[in-house]
């Protein structure tokens, strides 16, 4: 609605109805159906949405005292200078984004991999050293869901004996597995941190440099918005760069890759112009780390002998390489297309 000029306002006779779900498998479907959800969305808005597939959106929900039962730090208490605050501010301090790491879908993705990693140390023990962590990224969610388990109220049902602790039980099992069935919605339509795009080539720019003529004057943003513009009519995302960033637009390829492209203008006069593009490619430090950590274990792995825990540690280095060099590629093809887009209409 902002996109059409439409101007979004605060109605506080506004009431909203949620339809309660009775039964585990219901709850279950509307769930997975929010991860379909976000699926489609993402496919519509792709620059709403960050290379892991959430949504950018900077603001907050409001929820009771079991919305966020495990903190990671104690609330804040606002009293002014020298405690001359006569009342408490309006916005509390946003929370961190570690604090809601382990409630993403994708946590059981992360606790799945650290299990296979842990169950390999059964074949070779020095990856017995990802136990601890598997076992941490297991009690965390557990944790969080007893807790809000524990302080949630059902003030319309009947109390008998056993009661309260069967409801508690149900609760947090129903928390438990809220982010599993969102993460089955957006992985069967298409949602998941290594999803594809349409682009039908790959190209590997290493340090790509570009020049187009053009006999018509165009000012710097003009010639910056019809690059933005042609980059999205291809389905990829572009960021553009803020303030204090030294590159104009920016091209993720995905979690691990993306390029920053320069431009430069240079005047002939008579309103004649020669563009200059730059871009060169941005690895993330995450994908660096985790390709050298398997790396290294193979190495290791190989030279205790243990070839089949260093074949299949291997596999997964090669995996991540391919992933990196995929995903740059996948950029890299995306801006040639746009340039040549461009030039054509320059």
């Amino acid at each position: 609605m902002l996109a059409k000029g439409w101007t979004l306002g605060f109605s506080p006779a506004a009431l909203v109805w949620h339809h309660c779900r009775h039964s585990i498998r219901t709850y279950w479907r509307q769930q997975a159906g929010y991860g379909k959800a976000e699926a489609l969305l993402e496919r519509k808005w792709p620059e709403k949405y960050n290379p892991l597939g959430h949504a950018s959106w900077a603001g907050r929900i409001y929820d009771g005292p079991s919305g966020k039962a495990l903190r990671l730090r104690r609330s804040r208490i606002y009293h002014g200078i020298w405690g001359t605050a006569p009342f408490q501010r309006l916005y509390q301090a946003q929370s961190s984004a570690l604090s809601g790491l382990h409630e993403m879908p994708e946590w059981y993705l992360f606790s799945f991999v650290l299990g296979v990693f842990s169950a390999l140390g059964f074949a070779w023990k020095p990856l017995f050293v990802f136990f601890p962590f598997f076992a941490l990224a297991l009690l965390i969610p557990i944790t969080q869901a007893l807790a809000c388990a524990r302080k949630a109220t059902y003030p319309s049902v009947p109390q008998h004996r056993g009661t309260p602790k069967k409801l508690w039980a149900i609760t947090a099992f129903l928390h438990l597995m809220q982010p599993l069935a969102r993460l089955w919605g957006r992985l069967k339509h298409g949602l998941t941190p290594w999803r594809k795009h349409s682009w039908k080539c790959m190209y590997l720019p290493v340090r790509y440099k570009a020049s187009l003529w053009t006999e018509s004057w165009q000012s710097p943003e003009q010639w910056l918005m019809s690059l933005e513009t042609a980059i999205k009519s291809q389905g990829a995302v572009v960021q553009r760069g803020a303030d204090f960033d030294p590159w104009d637009l920016r091209v993720p390829g995905g979690v691990f890759s993306s390029l920053r492209i320069c431009m430069a203008i240079e005047e002939h006069g008579g309103g004649k112009q020669l563009a200059r593009f730059r871009a060169s490619p941005r690895f993330s430090i995450i994908g660096i780390f985790l390709t050298l950590i398997c790396a290294g274990l193979c190495a290791w792995a190989c030279t205790d002998s243990q070839w089949i825990v260093g074949g299949f540690l291997g596999a997964c280095t090669v995996m991540f390489i391919a992933w990196i060099v995929c995903e740059w590629a996948q950029a890299g093809v995306t801006l040639k297309v746009a340039l040549e887009e461009i030039n054509c209409t320059a």
